[in-house]
């Protein structure tokens, strides 16, 4: 019964987002997060952990305003941060901005970004990383797709 609870609220969540990013200007994006792709790999690992990065992004004059919305399960502990990262799959890459810290699932906010993400945000080439106390090096990463 918890089972169907949390997922029911998961589900709630991902419908709330996606129509009020929709009703939102600019270029969507998304990234689904998972321990399988986490470099370097989890030291400690909760075997159905996962999460979800949703977002909207549009391009100013001198910076690129992001909104965005953050999901997570079934992590080892509470997360610590997330971090948007510059990188290529599987290669450790650098710090964009800082997300949360610490977070919760179902977060949003707006963050302002340097112009010259634009061109990597729109090419796969950020991810996002969730932390723990457990994986201080990071528990979950997905990298960030354009949508179409």
């Amino acid at each position: 019964m918890k089972r169907l609870f949390s997922f029911a609220v998961v589900i709630v969540a991902l419908a709330f987002a996606a129509v009020s990013l929709a009703a939102a200007p600019g270029h969507r994006v998304s990234a689904r997060l998972s321990t399988r792709v986490e470099v370097p790999k989890p030291v400690h690992t909760a075997k159905r952990a996962r999460g979800v990065f949703t977002a909207r992004y549009v391009v100013h004059a001198k910076d690129v305003k992001l909104v965005w919305s953050l999901w997570f399960a079934h992590l080892t502990g509470r997360a610590t941060a997330a971090t948007l990262s510059m990188g290529k799959p599987g290669l450790i890459g650098t710090p964009v901005t800082v997300l949360c810290k610490p977070c919760k699932s179902g977060k949003g906010a707006t963050s302002l970004l340097q112009k010259a993400t634009a061109v990597p945000l729109r090419a796969g080439q950020l991810y996002v990383t969730v932390y723990t106390s457990r994986n201080p090096a990071g528990e979950l990463r997905g990298q960030i797709l354009a949508k179409r």
